[in-house]
C-alpha cells in the first residue's frame, strides 16, 4: 500500500484522529493531500482552511461554520432558530454573527464523516497564535469528534520562534527593571505557546505524523501527465523531454514542486512553438543535447524572473528571447518565433561546434597534424549553416578568423564563400544587436568584428543592413519618436542606441525644427547627475555628435558659448560631450 492510500485508509477508518503532514515550502504536501481527498470515502466532507494571513480565530470559525452548513442566513434560519440574540449587525443582507457562540451550538453529529484539513499554518499572520489553531484543533478532536490534517513546514515555525526571540530581546534593552519584568511574564507565555510548539503540544495534539523530504515519484509524475500530452510525437522523444525536464528539476529547482509548474508551463510554450518542429532530428542524441541547453538556459531566466534563490550550481545564462519572453507577459511575436527556431536549430548543430572547438585545442596543445586539422575543419566548418550569434551555441566572431587564418596558411587556400557568409551573419547579429536594444550580448567587445567593419565592402554592408533595419520599423525619424510614450524615454541608456539608424544630417535637421525635442534634450542632458560610465562608449552616438554639429552651426556660434558657460559647473553628460 503506497502512501496516499495509507493516510486515506487511516483516516477512513478512524474518528478524533489528527495527522500532521510536514515538509518545505514547494515540496509536494498540498499536492499530496489533494490526492489523498480523492481516495478517502464518498460519505467523507472535507472542510479545507488555508492559514495564509489568517488574522483571527474567529476567521477560522466562520469559515468551518460556513464550510459546513452555508452561509449565515440559512444557518440561523434552519439550525439555530431561537439564537437571535447573536444578531449583532445586518448589513447589506449579510448577517454579522458572534463565530464563537454559534460554533459552540454545534453538536458532534454535524461534525460526523467531516475533516477539517487546516494549510500553510507557518503563513498565518502573527495575530493569530500557534496557541489558537492547536486549541482549536484539539477542539474538534475531542468535542466535536472529528479528524483533522494539519499541513505545515516544520523549520519555518522554528525560524518565525527565532525572529520572535530576537525581537523580543531588542525591545527588553529599551525597558526599566519594572516595565521589562512584566513584560518577560507576558513573552514567556507567548514563547511557550509558540517556541517549540511541536515538541510541546505534539504529544497531545497530533496521532500520526507523514513527513516529506523526498517528491521525486510526484514530480515525475507531474511532468509524464505534461508530456503525455504531446501526442503527435514518438516515445522516444517523449521519453527524452520527460528526462531532461526532470534532470534538470533536480539540479534547478531544488525539489521544488510550485517552481516545476510554472517551469513546464514555459515549457510547453517552447516546446510546441519551436522544439517539438525539430523532433525528428536524425541524431537523437544531439537533439537532446540541444534541448538540455535550452532547458537549461529557460529555467534560469523563470528563477529571476521569479526572483527565486539562484543555487551555486545553476549555470547562469541570458538567452535574450527567453528574457523577452518572460518581460512581455509570456508571449514571442511572429519575427521572435521565427528567430527562436533559426536560433534552435543553429544549437543543433552542437556536435559540430564541439568538433570545432576539439580542433583548434588538439591543434594548438595536442599532436594533431596540418593534414589532420584540414580535413577536420572541412568535414564541421563546411556544415554549419549559419553563425548568428544570437543562438545558444556559437563562438565570437574571431574564433573563426582563426580557423580560417589557419586553414589558409596549410593549404595556400582561402574558403572564401564560408568566410563571406559568416561575415554576413556576423554583421547581421551586431545589427540586430544594435536595434533591438534590450539584449544582453555585448558586441563591442568583439574585437576582431569591429575590426572588420575598417574594410569598406563590410562597412557597406553594415550601413545596408542597419537601413534595411530601419525602414522596416521606422519610415523616419518622427516615427521613432512617437513610438515613445514620451520623448525622455528614448534617451535613456539602452534606448538612445537606435538614434544611430539615422544620419547625423537628419538629427541635425531635427534639432533645428523640432523645438520641443531640443530642449527636453538639454534638460535631460544637462542634469547636475553623475556621469554613468556607460554613456562614456555612447558619446559617440549619431544623436549626440549631431547635438554637437548643432551647434557648430554658423547661426549658432554665440549659442554655442552661452550653453558652454551654463554646463561648466555642471556634472553631466552634456558637460562631458561639449567640454571634453
Amino acid at each position: 500500500m503506497n502512501k496516499i492510500d495509507t493516510i486515506a485508509n487511516f483516516l477512513n477508518k478512524k474518528s478524533k484522529k489528527c495527522l500532521a503532514i510536514n515538509g518545505s515550502w514547494g515540496i509536494g504536501k498540498t499536492y499530496l493531500w489533494k490526492q489523498v481527498e480523492k481516495k478517502l470515502s464518498k460519505d467523507k466532507k472535507v472542510v479545507y482552511i488555508d492559514l495564509f494571513g489568517k488574522e483571527s480565530y474567529k476567521q477560522i470559525l466562520e469559515e468551518i461554520v460556513v464550510s459546513l452548513h452555508g452561509d449565515y442566513n440559512k444557518i440561523t434560519k434552519t439550525t439555530f432558530k431561537g439564537l437571535e440574540g447573536l444578531v449583532k449587525s445586518i448589513s447589506g443582507g449579510l448577517i454579522d454573527i458572534d463565530s464563537d457562540a454559534i460554533f459552540s451550538f454545534l453538536k458532534k453529529e454535524d461534525f460526523y464523516n467531516i475533516i477539517v484539513c487546516f494549510d500553510n499554518i507557518e503563513r498565518k499572520s502573527d495575530n493569530l497564535s500557534l496557541k489558537e489553531i492547536l486549541g482549536l484543533v484539539n477542539l474538534l478532536k475531542e468535542e466535536k469528534e472529528c479528524n483533522v490534517v494539519v499541513i505545515f513546514h516544520e523549520e519555518e515555525l522554528k525560524e518565525q520562534d527565532d525572529n520572535l526571540t530576537e525581537n523580543n530581546k531588542e525591545e527588553e534593552n529599551e525597558q526599566d527593571f519594572n516595565s521589562w519584568y512584566q513584560k518577560a511574564k507576558e513573552e514567556q507565555t507567548k514563547q511557550y505557546n509558540s517556541k517549540n510548539w511541536y515538541r510541546i503540544y505534539k504529544e497531545k495534539v497530533i496521532d500520526c505524523e507523514i513527513t516529506i523530504k523526498d517528491n521525486d515519484e510526484v514530480a515525475k509524475a507531474i511532468i509524464k501527465d505534461k508530456v503525455n500530452k504531446y501526442t503527435k510525437i514518438t516515445d522516444e522523444i517523449r521519453n527524452i523531454i520527460g528526462n531532461i525536464i526532470f534532470e534538470r528539476y533536480k539540479e534547478q529547482c531544488n525539489g521544488n514542486l510550485r517552481l516545476l509548474y510554472h517551469v513546464l508551463e514555459h515549457i510547453d510554450y517552447f516546446n510546441t512553438q519551436c522544439f517539438l518542429l525539430f523532433c525528428k532530428y536524425e541524431n537523437k542524441k544531439t537533439f537532446s543535447d540541444a534541448l538540455k541547453l535550452n532547458y537549461i538556459s529557460l529555467i534560469f531566466q523563470i528563477k529571476k524572473y521569479l526572483s527565486t534563490k539562484i543555487e551555486e550550481n545553476d549555470i547562469s545564462s541570458n538567452y535574450h528571447l527567453y528574457e523577452q519572453y518572460l518581460k512581455n507577459m509570456f508571449y514571442l511575436n511572429k519575427e521572435e518565433k521565427y528567430q527562436l527556431r533559426r536560433d534552435f536549430y543553429q544549437t543543433l548543430k552542437i556536435d559540430l561546434y564541439y568538433k570545432l572547438q576539439n580542433c583548434k585545442i588538439e591543434y594548438l596543445v595536442g599532436n594533431l597534424s596540418d593534414e589532420q586539422f584540414v580535413k577536420d575543419i572541412e568535414n564541421s566548418l563546411l556544415k554549419i549553416d549559419f553563425y548568428s550569434k544570437n543562438g545558444m551555441t556559437h563562438f565570437p566572431y574571431g574564433f573563426y578568423q582563426i580557423l580560417l587564418s589557419t586553414y589558409t596558411q596549410i593549404t595556400k587556400k582561402k574558403l572564401s564563400d564560408i568566410e563571406e557568409k559568416i561575415n554576413q551573419h556576423y554583421i547581421e547579429a551586431l545589427v540586430i544587436e544594435e536595434f533591438k536594444f534590450d539584449l544582453n550580448h555585448d558586441y563591442r567587445s568583439d574585437i576582431a568584428l569591429l575590426k572588420l567593419l575598417e574594410n569598406e565592402k563590410w562597412k557597406d554592408y553594415y550601413e545596408e543592413t542597419k537601413e534595411k533595419y530601419k525602414t522596416s520599423k521606422y519610415e523616419n525619424i518622427n516615427a521613432l519618436i512617437n513610438s515613445y510614450e514620451n520623448i525622455e524615454n528614448s534617451f535613456y541608456l539602452e534606448a538612445i542606441k537606435q538614434y544611430n539608424f539615422f544620419k547625423r544630417e537628419e538629427l541635425v535637421q531635427l534639432f533645428k525644427n523640432n523645438n520641443d525635442f531640443c530642449k527636453k534634450f538639454f534638460n535631460h542632458f544637462s542634469k547636475n547627475m553623475v556621469i554613468n560610465h556607460k554613456f562614456d562608449d555612447d558619446l559617440n552616438n549619431h544623436l549626440f555628435q549631431a547635438y554637437l554639429d548643432f551647434l557648430n552651426l554658423d547661426e549658432n556660434k554665440i549659442k554655442k558659448s552661452i550653453v558652454l558657460e551654463y554646463i561648466n559647473s555642471q556634472n553631466s553628460v552634456l558637460r562631458k560631450l561639449l567640454i571634453e
